[in-house]
């Protein structure tokens, strides 16, 4: 409504002189200043209409020569100069004038009897309508409707019979149910009911597609109790001691955000499950758009597709609920099936029911952008948009996305997507299986550059020692909030502080790839998988794992005054020795029962749990892993969520020897680790 202006202006409001941006109105730069003036009929979000003069204020000039009149400040810009008054006698008279008229029209509105009995306005005078339907005709109702909706409802008659609603009278055919007009309704005089299957608005009824949950694949992390705008997602613990999440589909209000975080994809909405939701999004039919030979998919919220329905022909379209339920492997599947693009097309949450649920869909699309940059694909070529106000917003929106596709650097997509069949899964699991569709084509560009700037990396030069890091900030980027307080970027920081002291002094940080040999062959290759190491060797590149250097030179490094005590599985010699070098004490906790991978189940979630507690019964803060993709799957069933069986932290071999150079014991950096998340969370919220 302001816009960005450059120049500013100085005025006066009940005595203060402050300073606004110059194309502001008055009641914006009053709130600015943290000045309130009353009204009925503006939103933030909406265009000013200055329909119920509840917020006049009284305005003098000094070219005015002494002469004051009242103005409506949501609609008189502020110029040099001006005073205003905000709550002078004149301005109260005619705001009691006013609120007397409308608590003679609403009698039933509380908001109204309030602000009338604050400012002392009565109806003695006034004929009181004791069957008035408490609407003041503010016409915030009809104008987020045609700003942010489809227009469903509007004004009809003239005069003392103008009301509003639907055409005719009749149930709206166009109305999405989203609620807006009665979240800005002063006076609460739309009737809207959300009951436990549906919601019920203008004598509609709109089901809710309510969230489920697996239970065979719910591990109880809490990532959905954490991602729920409405605070419904619960974990809970069952008689028989099991985690699992629960959803109450009479609470659920169908938005759609904790299906993306789900690491086990245990979470389903009930009409857009990922076995439909996946191939329709793909194989939707579609011609080629106009805009330079481009076809591009958008999955939007019903506001945005049927506000324009025109506006996708020749594109593929997804129409969801809310575009909360957006999650990366349907971006990236959309990719793999022909799509140049994919825009998430949000519409002002504020004025929907659904406040808050766009905020993961950004946290998504944030998420996928950078994980398409590390394998090649240009991140523009997956955004998140918020149409502006009217109905041609959403469209204007899409084809300005279609169009810049056109124009983009040539990227891995540019020959033709590598194809995929729909994973099985929508967590963790399915994302990896389709990026590894990128990373193991002919012409992938794996590039995790930029990533190893936003986290101090070095990246090694041509020909010198290199640690290889593989996938790692792949899965880094995907289990950030998984996984925490574990990251494995914490894991290669770690390999390169320890390597010198082990006698392999690594330059940086490489990548190699299946298909292109070495990117930055260096003498020695060091790495943190065992079956990287063979694939490297099999490159023609000597390499080391870097647990290997430490059980034969662990030595070397800095004793801690008294040994710790570390989980791991007795029966593995490899962790015994690995321990042992680092002058540690090895507590035999059991073989590790968790599959390799990321669907795990509570059955799963029970044995890991048990290992964890007896890990802690016996003294020891931190658990053994022998490879990041272990560290990744334990940090999932220790995550700082709501529900933790111990205070346990797993923790790789490389970790330990960090820890041994900085003479900081596991226990200790176990508590550290977990007491600066919490630090670090609670700065997050304010």
């Amino acid at each position: 409504m302001n816009g960005v202006f450059r120049d500013t202006v100085t005025l006066t409001i009940d005595g203060r002189r402050i300073r606004a941006k110059a194309g502001q109105f008055v009641l914006q730069a009053a709130r600015d200043a943290g000045i309130s003036i009353p009204t009925l009929c503006d939103h933030p979000a909406l265009e000013p209409a200055g329909a119920c003069r509840v917020c006049v204020v009284e305005v003098t000039h000094p070219d005015w020569g002494g002469w004051h009149g009242l103005m409506t400040s949501c609609l008189y810009p502020v110029s040099d100069g001006i005073e205003v008054f905000t709550n002078s006698h004149t301005v109260r008279e005619a705001r009691r004038r006013v609120l007397s008229l409308l608590a003679a029209r609403s009698p039933g509105a509380t908001l109204i009897q309030e602000m009338a009995s604050e400012y002392d306005a009565n109806t003695r005078w006034l004929v009181v309508e004791a069957e008035g339907d408490n609407c003041i005709l503010c016409g915030l109702c009809t104008r987020v409707c045609a700003s942010y909706a489809t227009t469903a409802i509007g004004t009809s008659g003239r005069g003392a019979d103008k009301q509003v609603g639907p055409f005719a009278g009749k149930p709206p055919d166009d109305c999405v149910g989203c609620g807006a007009c009665a979240m800005v309704c002063p006076t609460g005089v739309i009737e809207a009911e959300r009951t436990a299957a549906d919601y019920r608005i203008w004598e509609r009824v709109f089901p809710t597609s309510v969230c489920v949950i697996d239970t065979a694949q719910c591990i109880g992390c809490g990532a959905c109790e954490e991602a729920c705008p409405f605070h419904v997602a619960r974990v809970v613990r069952k008689a028989d001691g099991t985690l699992l999440a629960h959803i109450p589909a009479e609470h659920c209000r169908g938005c759609g955000a904790c299906v993306a975080p789900c690491p086990t994809g245990a979470i389903r909405q009930e009409t857009l499950p990922w076995e439909v939701v996946a191939p329709r999004f793909a194989s939707v039919e579609a011609g080629m758009a106009a805009d330079k030979g481009t076809t591009a998919g958008v999955v939007a919220c019903q506001r945005s597709t049927r506000a324009d329905p025109g506006a996708f022909d020749g594109h593929r379209a997804l129409e969801v609920p809310c575009v909360g339920r957006v999650s990366v492997p349907l971006l990236l599947y959309g990719l793999t099936q022909g799509l140049d693009g994919v825009l998430v097309l949000g519409r002002h949450q504020s004025t929907c029911r659904l406040d808050g649920a766009e905020d993961p869909a950004v946290a998504v699309v944030t998420q996928a952008r950078e994980v398409a940059r590390m394998v090649g694909i240009h991140p523009d070529r997956i955004r998140f948009d918020d149409p502006p106000p009217g109905r041609n917003g959403p469209g204007e929106t899409f084809r300005n996305f279609a169009a810049m596709l056109g124009t983009l650097e040539p990227d891995i997509l540019s020959a033709g997507p590598p194809s995929t069949a729909v994973p099985a899964s929508e967590g963790l699991d399915g994302t990896l299986e389709i990026l590894d569709t990128f990373y193991d084509t002919p012409r992938a560009s794996v590039d995790f550059s930029v990533w190893c700037g936003q986290e101090g990396i070095p990246v090694a030069g041509d020909r010198k020692a290199a640690l290889n890091i593989d996938r790692l900030p792949l899965w880094d980027v995907l289990t950030r909030s998984a996984t925490r307080p574990t990251r494995l970027v914490a894991v290669i920081r770690a390999a390169l502080e320890v390597l010198p002291e082990l006698g392999v002094p690594v330059d940086g940080v490489t990548w190699l790839l299946a298909n292109q040999g070495a990117r930055s062959a260096g003498t020695i290759c060091c790495t943190l998988c065992p079956e990287e190491r063979r694939r490297i060797e099999a490159a023609g590149v000597k390499a080391f794992l870097v647990d290997d250097l430490i059980r034969e030179r662990g030595a070397r490094l800095p004793r801690l005054p008294c040994p710790d005590r570390v989980a791991c599985d007795g029966h593995d010699q490899r962790q015994v020795d690995l321990l042992d070098a680092l002058g540690l004490e090895p507590v035999d906790v059991g073989r590790d029962p968790l599959p390799d991978r990321f669907a795990l189940s509570s059955g799963e979630r029970t044995f890991a749990d048990a290992r964890l507690v007896k890990a802690e019964a016996a003294g020891a803060h931190v658990l053994l892993t022998t490879t990041p993709r272990a560290l990744v799957r334990w940090g999932m069933m220790t995550r700082q969520g709501t529900w933790r069986t111990s205070r346990v932290v797993p923790v790789s071999g490389v970790q330990l020897a960090a820890m041994a150079l900085s003479g900081t014991s596991p226990s200790a950096w176990a508590v550290e680790a977990g007491m600066l998340w919490e630090t670090s969370s609670r700065e997050a919220t304010r």
